[in-house]
């Protein structure tokens, strides 16, 4: 019994430890919505081109926006590190189905949640 259960947890680590590392570059295109507390949000579009950036209010409209271009994206072990034109960037980590951790250097990790595209 005690053999199963090791057998199990082994299997479910492994699963797990492979499943958060399978994110590819063509699973972060499209649109991601972190929310705010106070009923605002940051939505981030990727595309193969740009990082665009918008506020949203709270009625989900986009008020501002910034377009970033991307020199190019790289699959790492584990995550996805973006080059932004210029030299910055941005790494790009799975943290469940529809959720990402998006980091910038130097700054706390954002969660986002994809959005569906109309």
């Amino acid at each position: 019994m005690r053999k199963a259960i090791s057998a199990a947890l082994c299997l479910a680590a492994l699963l797990m430890s492979r499943a958060a590392g399978a994110v590819e570059v063509e699973d972060i295109f499209g649109r991601w919505m972190e929310y705010l507390p106070n009923g605002r949000g940051v939505m981030t579009e990727f595309t193969p081109a740009d990082v665009i950036t918008s506020q949203v209010d709270v009625f989900g409209i986009p008020t501002a926006s910034t377009r970033q271009p991307v020199a190019g994206y790289r699959k790492l072990e584990g995550f996805i590190a973006v080059d932004l034109a210029g030299g910055a960037g941005l790494s790009i980590y799975e943290s469940g189905r529809h959720h990402i951790l998006l980091v910038h250097p130097g700054l706390p990790a954002h969660r986002l949640m994809r959005v569906q595209q109309q």
